[in-house]
């Protein structure tokens, strides 16, 4: 039986939280962020066997190298464990608890660019967009306790390794953290359809916090209205909306053009 020769993941003994990484990619990533503590990797036998493949080669290196036990199992095992495609490899990762909003901007740079998720519930989602925030170069994204998805293996899997890079802060009250970075003199910008302005006219570069609704209704009318103003994507063909890891992606890329031009 699996549960007799993998533990599965759980919570550790200090409060830290072992979720399951799958996949080549993601795995990679981990290893190469040495704060990341990985407990092990299971890689398929078949491909410890044969060695074949620069990335399972480098892999089983990377993770010698850090001392990380690697287990050979049967490839059914990996089916087991992982819901997602795992390519044969998958980590056991030792998550530290989400951060503050306070030391999030603490060790945010010195014009912050943060992001916000209202009530995205889709843990792939959430991986996508932690993905376009760290390759955006963002400082983090703040996320509310309820309602939303949390950092699990779906995220970890969509953020292709984003999750082992970028801080991700969790919060009581979403309208009290933006009142707070308010006082911080963080511009708060919320996305919405009917939105004051297009998002193009707005100033990214300025500390400023990005603030994304949920995939099926958008901003609740609280959070809107606590948002120092709302910006909006052009929709010009019968689509209503974007994907909100789209309308990510676009928000974060037009503040790395205004932050990289005088425009």
């Amino acid at each position: 039986m699996l549960a007799d020769r993998i533990s599965k993941p759980g919570r550790s003994s200090l409060g830290q939280t072992t979720t399951i990484v799958a996949g080549r990619r993601p795995v990679a990533e981990l290893l190469k962020n040495r704060e990341q503590e990985i407990e092990r990797l299971l890689v398929a036998e078949r491909l410890v066997k044969s060695q074949k493949g620069q990335a399972i080669q480098r892999l089983l290196s990377d993770a010698n190298r850090r001392q990380i036990p690697v287990e050979s199992v049967p490839t059914e095992n990996l089916d087991q464990l992982s819901p997602s495609p795992h390519q044969g490899v998958v980590a056991f990762v030792r998550t530290s608890a989400y951060l503050s909003v306070e030391t999030l901007l603490s060790q945010a740079g010195p014009i912050p660019l943060l992001v916000m998720l209202d009530s995205v519930q889709d843990p792939h989602n959430l991986g996508a967009i932690i993905r376009t925030a760290e390759a955006s170069n963002a400082d983090g994204v703040i996320i509310p306790e309820r309602r939303s998805a949390s950092l699990t293996t779906g995220a970890f899997k969509s953020s292709a390794g984003g999750v082992a890079h970028l801080p991700v802060a969790r919060v009581k009250n979403l309208v009290r953290t933006i009142e707070w970075l308010q006082s911080k003199h963080i511009w708060v910008v919320g996305t919405d359809l009917t939105g004051d302005q297009l998002y193009t006219q707005s100033d990214f570069r300025q500390p400023i916090c990005i603030v994304l609704g949920g995939e099926g209704d958008g901003l609740r009318r609280l959070t809107r209205e606590r948002c120092d103003f709302c910006v909006r994507i052009p929709m010009l063909g019968k689509i209503e909306s974007l994907n909100v890891s789209v309308a990510a992606g676009v928000l974060l890329y037009e503040a790395v053009r205004q932050r990289m031009t005088d425009v």
